[in-house]
């Protein structure tokens, strides 16, 4: 929350520290957490608009729909597999 709060401040070098630690934390311990942490530091680097920002904020976006759709196939393929179950097959 702090990378959201400092780029509502406008302190983007604040941001970018705070988004670049949570999303360390984040690759080790929560993959969902990370998407979104991807998600919000594209938006602060294209609410910044600096050299480089546009095409860095891109790839995360990608990242970030990437692992959004990782966790949602998991969570088909585990309600796929609870469905086989009850009905046997």
């Amino acid at each position: 929350y702090l990378g959201l709060l400092s780029t509502v401040l406008g302190r983007w070098d604040e941001a970018e520290g705070h988004f670049n630690d949570a999303a360390e934390m984040h690759r080790r311990l929560s993959p969902p957490w990370l998407g979104w942490t991807y998600y919000d530091y594209a938006d602060m680097l294209l609410r910044r608009n600096s050299s480089g920002d546009r095409e860095k904020a891109l790839a995360m976006l990608s990242q970030a729909l990437d692992i959004a759709q990782r966790l949602d196939e998991g969570v088909a393929g585990a309600g796929a597999g609870a469905q086989a179950e009850s009905t046997g097959r």
